[in-house]
């Protein structure tokens, strides 16, 4: 059964994740299906994508979306953009068109962008620092009046979808509400 998880995220309106990243009650910590399926559909070093995951991730998404409480209520997907350093595949922009088709809502694309380089979020450090980090990191356009779903594959801190949110607000958002495929819990990697 697909539930949505509610986090606590400065800056957006409500946000959900479809589980944890991790079984928190399994020995050795094993991802759940939701965060083995992150881990497929993405692209890292040492391994490739597994494009055959990225359906089933979204329908999840969606499925979480629809049963999430207070309801979502949004008219158009956004994705959180790629980190400065990544090449190919960026998730959240793969995820975003599923995930707007199975609500029937709008897709935006290119309507965030990061403005400079900052350090890769899921290498560690405190809320606070990745705040300091990404302040004035994004800029957004075309989204003025718009009411927001913002779509991100991992949720550690919350510090880069307060720092999309606020620019996509800046921008004349009238709301903007977070989904994310898997929240990961301090202390462990992606």
């Amino acid at each position: 059964m697909i539930a949505a998880l509610r986090l606590r995220c400065d800056g957006l309106d409500a946000c959900w994740a479809v589980d944890d990243h991790y079984d928190w009650q399994c020995p050795g910590a094993d991802r759940t299906n939701v965060g083995e399926l992150v881990y497929r559909a993405k692209p890292y070093g040492f391994k490739g994508s597994d494009p055959s995951a990225i359906p089933e991730l979204a329908a999840m998404m969606v499925a979480s979306a629809e049963c999430a409480r207070p309801p979502l209520e949004a008219s158009v997907v956004v994705a959180v953009p790629a980190h400065d350093s990544k090449q190919g595949l960026n998730l959240p922009d793969t995820l975003a068109p599923h995930v707007a088709e199975g609500l029937a809502l709008e897709t935006l694309e290119g309507v965030v962008r990061k403005t400079r380089s900052t350090p890769e979020m899921k290498k560690g450090g405190s809320y606070e620092q990745k705040q300091r980090d990404l302040e004035g990191a994004f800029e957004a356009e075309g989204v003025a009046e718009k009411r927001l779903l913002l779509i991100d594959d991992l949720f550690f801190t919350g510090a880069t979808l307060s720092a999309v949110a606020a620019a996509l607000r800046a921008a004349g958002a009238t709301s903007v509400a977070g989904l994310v495929a898997s929240r990961v819990k301090r202390g462990l990697p992606a």
